[in-house]
């Protein structure tokens, strides 16, 4: 398949949309008609719908009609197009995707061309379209019936041109030729432009509800995020939603094929990509923390036993767990058809599978009554009276089979759109103006014939629609629909990197690595190095590495020893340098998370200061402490490189945030100081696999960096002579601050306290502080300088970050304003909003977003 892209072919061309017929006038050029014939399936639905009770159906496309007769020609019923393919691999004994290839060159060569035989000759497909031609295959009933069947019946054709030369040899010499389309021309109509996709979709939503809904049909793009986003907010106002596809987009179908995929892959996988898999079948399962499946002991499995053990399993028991669940019964034929329904489960099966699920055109049973939403590039008749068109953009680009005349391609793909742009008796097109500032282009042949380069360029209205107005997450009579729960660092920093990267990140998971697995193997033995701090070296090491190997290939195992060693001596020296103390006075803290290492090595886990989930609800934050020194400091291990100072201080510090955002230092200390910490709150990243290569050589420990909050804001800070001590980090500037007097800066501080823009480390011209310092004192900017290396941590101590008081109530305010802006976004879609160009070309979820990447 491939797109059209006729940007450059149609624009400035004066393509135009052609009227189409309504329903109840072809109804009347149809009548007294036995039977009436239509290329397009949804067609015929409208027709047999409007033509009211009578005995059997009135339209039928070529292809349906034929499939009732076949049987009296074939002498048994037709495969179905999908069973076309597998039949011809069993003859051919070939694969699966060399038989598709025949049969789809094959159909199409008999679909269009005017002498079949020659062409097949000509493209070398002679021998495989000899087999197929002994398969009861219903181009074969086609060519064998002919028009015989319809002789002596009074025959309508809506839409002639439509039919392809294998639908045209049933059709009789005689019969009343009905066109889709009549003189006149018609414009594409207003369009709704907002200024987001949140207010687009909480419009939408705001007109549905469970009594107006089977009026309602909603035409978007699969591939857009928009599908998710209406099928969420919809449900969750209670509205039914009805999803017209096919099996490969069936999401109970997609489910089972992922569940399969780790159960013969299950070394890497997480509880999060289980529970994604889980929820596109409407299982809820909620492991808490990520974990790697092989790690859940019997009782943590939800009950899918064959997961962890599918090796000489059958497909069909695969299925005994799920019974439960309303499996398709196009995946139950599908499966029985390829004859692997009681075959063992393997890699080359399921590929098969994937690919026919892909292959087969059957549409998945669905309901009847709610709103129906369709793809805009597979559906051209809508039979409901409310349409409502969603996107307009690019992905609205429809697809056709490469065989195609480009020419014909062209003029079906605007009869199609001409067609889809008129259905409904009231029609609704939903845009989004404009994306991370840039204006969206509007779908190559909606150019063609509006000319018009943006959305703001067609007729139509900009649409604002108001956000619910709430109080604060505090008023209970103003409470948000729905309440995110507590939010973690990771959660903020995914959402303030770009709110629609979290959303993927929840949606489709993600899948745990080599180096996240390494990580997490590294906390392990950091927990057990205090707790048991006289465990063997040795037999630490193997655990690990032993751990270790369902992530690790064979050839790097001997790395990994190297630095299980690495990490071990850098840790047993980092603690060694280190007084642990009593930390019951900070407060109640959760479960703690299992440890399979040191469960491998018989040990219990005991102390309370390792590896604790905290839970503040007030705050609305939570985490995982990987060690308390205290009750006013934290470890926290890092295993990746270590980050330098100031791009710590521009990820955590709100006011300068830059591209990458990391406030877990901040969120951290916060919590220490909710549970009543006083006086100098510190958190201590150590990274003990930092630098390998240097460490061999020069036999030394990993880097650590510290974060340090002081008590009281900044203001209150420079009041004390402390503060003005940590400015000295040279000869010049300590000798600029002797000069001018820690007295008269405090004074100044008093009187004119350092800005927001000051206190994060920008030093604004016009910040009153900024103003009094250069007229006061002899040497200004040797002083401020001195205060923006302290915070950027190149003040007189190295590696030392140092924020204040005031820096943690930001972030405790951004973590607010992120709960209430989620309890909207959650109904109603992520918006796409990504920080910088970086944070899309690194975001690992940009193939699934397509259209708002900065790039």
């Amino acid at each position: 398949m491939a797109l059209y892209g006729f940007t450059t072919a149609m624009d400035g061309r004066g393509a135009q949309l052609r009227k189409a017929k309504s329903i109840k006038r072809i109804m009347e050029e149809i009548s007294g008609a036995d039977l009436v014939l239509t290329a397009e399936p949804s067609l015929a639905t409208a027709i047999n719908r409007c033509a009211g009770p009578r005995i059997g159906r009135l339209a039928y496309t070529p292809r349906q009609w034929a499939r009732q007769c076949a049987p009296e020609y074939l002498g048994q019923a037709p495969l179905e197009p999908h069973q076309e393919i597998i039949a011809l691999a069993d003859l051919l004994d070939c694969d699966i995707r060399e038989a598709d290839n025949i049969v789809r060159r094959s159909s199409s060569i008999h679909r269009r061309s005017a002498d079949p035989g020659k062409d097949i000759a000509m493209r070398g497909l002679t021998q495989g379209n000899m087999a197929l031609a002994s398969l009861p295959t219903l181009s074969k009933a086609m060519r064998m019936m002919g028009p015989g069947p319809l002789r002596g019946m009074r025959i309508a054709i809506v839409g002639k041109d439509k039919l392809d030369n294998l639908d045209r040899m049933l059709i009789p010499g005689s019969f009343d030729n009905v066109d889709l389309f009549e003189n006149g021309e018609v414009s594409l109509g207003d369009i709704h432009r907002f200024p987001d996709k949140e207010q687009l979709i909480r419009w939408l939503v705001s007109g549905i509800d469970p009594d107006n809904a089977s009026s309602v049909a909603i035409l978007l793009s699969f591939d857009s995020p928009y599908l998710n986003m209406v099928r969420a907010a919809l449900v969750r106002k209670g509205v039914p939603v009805n999803i017209t596809g096919t099996l490969d987009q069936d999401q109970i179908t997609r489910g089972y094929l992922d569940l399969v995929e780790m159960a013969l892959n299950l070394e890497g996988r997480t509880t999060e990509e289980l529970a994604h898999a889980l929820a596109h079948m409407g299982v809820t399962y909620s492991p808490g923390e990520c974990r790697l499946l092989d790690s859940l002991r019997p009782e943590e499995r939800p009950g899918l036993d064959w997961l962890w053990d599918v090796e000489g399993r059958t497909f069909n028991e695969t299925l005994d767990d799920l019974a439960g669940l309303p499996m398709p019964d196009a995946l139950m034929n599908l499966l029985s058809d390829m004859g692997i329904i009681s075959k063992n489960v393997t890699p080359g099966r399921l590929n098969d599978l994937r690919y026919m699920v892909r292959r087969t055109s059957e549409t998945v049973a669905s309901i009847r009554h709610g709103v129906v939403i369709l793809d805009c590039r597979s559906s051209i008749f809508v039979d409901r009276p409310i349409v409502i068109s969603i996107g307009l953009d690019d992905l609205w680009n429809p697809q056709y089979d490469d065989t195609f005349d480009p020419v014909e391609a062209r003029q079906r793909a605007m009869d199609a759109l001409s067609l889809l742009m008129q259905q409904g008796d009231h029609r609704y097109r939903l845009v989004v103006g404009r994306v991370a500032g840039t204006p969206v282009r509007p779908a190559d042949l909606i150019v063609s014939i509006s000319s018009a380069r943006t959305f703001n360029d067609l007729p139509g209205e900009d649409v604002c629609f108001p956000a619910e107005e709430t109080s604060g997450v505090d008023d209970d009579r103003q409470a948000p629909p729905m309440d995110p729960g507590a939010l973690s660092p990771s959660d903020l920093n995914l959402l303030l990197s770009c709110p629609s990267r979290y959303m993927f990140s929840r949606l489709v998971g993600t899948r745990m690595n080599s180096a996240m697995h390494k990580g997490t193997v590294v906390h392990w033995m950091a927990e057990v190095l205090v707790e048991w701090p006289d465990t063997d070296p040795k037999a630490l090491i193997d655990a690990a590495l032993e751990q270790l190997t369902a992530t690790v290939s064979s050839r790097s195992l001997m790395m990994a020893r190297t630095e299980m060693v690495l990490a071990e001596e850098g840790l047993q020296a980092f603690f060694s340098s280190k007084e642990m103390v009593d930390v019951d006075g900070v407060g109640e803290v959760t479960d703690r998370r299992s440890n399979p290492l040191a469960e491998g090595l018989g040990l219990t886990p005991f102390d309370p200061r390792v590896e604790q989930r905290f839970l503040d609800e007030k705050l609305g934050v939570r985490g995982v402490m990987d060690l308390m020194l205290s009750p006013d400091c934290i470890i926290d291990h890092k295993t990746g490189r270590k980050r330098g100072t100031r791009k710590l201080a521009t990820g955590m510090t709100p006011a300068i945030m830059g591209e990458v955002v990391d406030v877990q230092a901040p969120v951290y200390l916060s919590y220490l100081r909710s549970r009543g910490a006083e006086g100098e709150l510190t958190m201590i990243y150590d990274h003990c696999l930092d630098d390998i290569e240097g460490r061999m050589l020069k036999n030394r420990c990993g880097e650590t960096v510290t974060v340090r909050c002081m008590p009281g804001t900044m203001a209150d800070c420079m009041t004390r002579d402390e503060f003005w001590g940590l400015l000295g980090s040279s000869k010049e500037k300590r000798a600029a601050i002797t000069e001018v007097g820690a007295e008269l800066l405090s004074r100044l501080a008093i009187e004119s306290p350092p800005g927001p823009t000051l206190r994060t480390v920008i030093v604004d011209d016009t910040d009153p502080f900024v103003i009094t310092l250069k007229k006061t004192v002899a040497d200004p900017d040797m002083i401020l300088s001195a205060i923006v290396d302290l915070r950027l941590g190149k003040g007189a101590e190295r590696d030392v970050l140092t924020i204040f008081q005031d820096d943690l109530d930001d972030i405790v305010r951004l973590a607010a304003e992120c709960r209430v802006q989620m309890a909207n976004w959650w109904p109603n879609g992520f918006p796409a909003e990504p920080r910088s160009e970086r944070t899309c070309e690194r975001c690992e979820f940009r193939d699934l977003c397509p259209g708002e990447v900065m790039v």
